[in-house]
């Protein structure tokens, strides 16, 4: 995963991914580690991201070594994208 936020000068590059599950209401949630530019670190980070007619992604990270099922994020966004950014493919 890359996440771009240009405004903000957030780039987060993933290094590793944890799990992934797929929901049969088109969700896709996944967790895993990355880079964040020019900070020190790996982050923990987890997406819910939704393939609909409006696609929606969900991001949160939290800071290195952190753990995200007790620990309050130290960055999230949010938001609805237009119908056919988000493709989740089932195998």
């Amino acid at each position: 995963l890359e996440f771009h936020y240009n405004v903000g000068g957030f780039h987060l590059h993933s290094t590793g991914m944890e799990w992934l599950v797929v929901t049969n209401l088109n969700w896709a949630k996944f967790q895993g580690t990355a880079r964040i530019d020019g900070l020190e670190g790996e982050f923990p980070f987890r997406v819910d991201a939704r393939d609909a007619d409006v696609d929606r992604f969900i991001i949160k990270v939290w800071a290195p070594g952190a753990d995200p099922n007790k620990d309050s994020p130290i960055y999230k966004a949010s938001g609805d994208l237009q119908g056919g950014q988000i493709k989740i493919h089932r195998t």
